[in-house]
């Protein structure tokens, strides 16, 4: 199994596997899109968007805007931040989707699951039901 991102290079990466080393199990490849109800979803689109954009405001404080002000669901997060930083005049790090990660999964551990909005859990919960194997009994 694989979970691969719904942009550009993640769906040549799809084609890709399912013509080549999956082609007798395409099923096995996954897109994040399968657990999120738009297109064009990144593993990020996985993850609470209330935390995510909190933690965007902490790592940029100068902003006019602040993005958990403008962030939407149902739109994928990465480019809404893109579209925010160039608005706001704000030079994204290199590597600030790593960065971002880290303090999302340090946050989540120290709240715990309570925090995380059921929908995100369900879908945490559908993710991972598809990478169970399927009994052919």
């Amino acid at each position: 199994m694989i979970l691969l991102d719904d942009d550009a290079p993640g769906r040549q990466m799809q084609a890709n596997l399912k013509s080549g080393l999956y082609v007798e199990s395409p099923e096995k490849v996954l897109s994040v899109s399968l657990f999120v109800e738009y297109a064009h979803a990144e593993i990020e689109d996985l993850m609470p968007f209330d935390i995510m954009a909190e933690e965007i405001d902490r790592l940029e404080r100068e902003p006019d805007v602040r993005f958990a002000d403008v962030v939407t669901t149902g739109k994928p997060f990465v480019g809404q931040v893109e579209e925010w930083a160039r608005a706001q005049g704000v030079t994204l790090k290199d590597g600030w989707k790593v960065i971002l990660s880290i303090k999302v999964k340090q946050r989540v551990l120290t709240k715990g699951i309570a925090v995380m909005p059921s929908e995100v859990v369900d879908r945490w919960i559908a993710m991972f039901d598809a990478f169970l194997p399927v009994d052919n009994n």
